[in-house]
């Protein structure tokens, strides 16, 4: 999961404290965020471009609308394709991590 998905769970020192069951685990924090490698250098570097469009329609940069039709919600000015990459891209690596932690146990 990239890594601008946790902007919300950073305090001001971009520290992520780690909870279990909604409590603060007794842990200290991880400094530099989540971190998971499941992709090469390679690939990260092709997803980068739709990742980066991804983070800025949920944080600014990239301007939408949306609008209720009927009894479902439309946008414009969305790049549907680079969404469905972003989104099928981030799902096969679960599916690749969850095969990795079978293979494991």
């Amino acid at each position: 999961m990239p890594e601008f998905f946790y902007k919300p769970s950073y305090d001001e020192k971009h520290r992520v404290y780690a909870r279990i069951g909604g409590r603060l685990a007794d842990m200290p924090p991880l400094q530099k965020g989540l971190r998971e490698p499941l992709l090469c250098w390679d690939c990260e570097q092709k997803l980068s471009p739709y990742e980066k469009y991804n983070r800025e329609i949920l944080y600014g940069g990239v301007e939408i609308t949306g609008f209720r039709k009927q009894n479902k919600i439309e946008f414009t000015g969305l790049d549907y394709k680079r969404v469905r990459v972003f989104y099928l891209s981030g799902s096969m690596a679960d599916e690749y991590r969850k095969s990795q932690i079978l293979e494991e146990s």
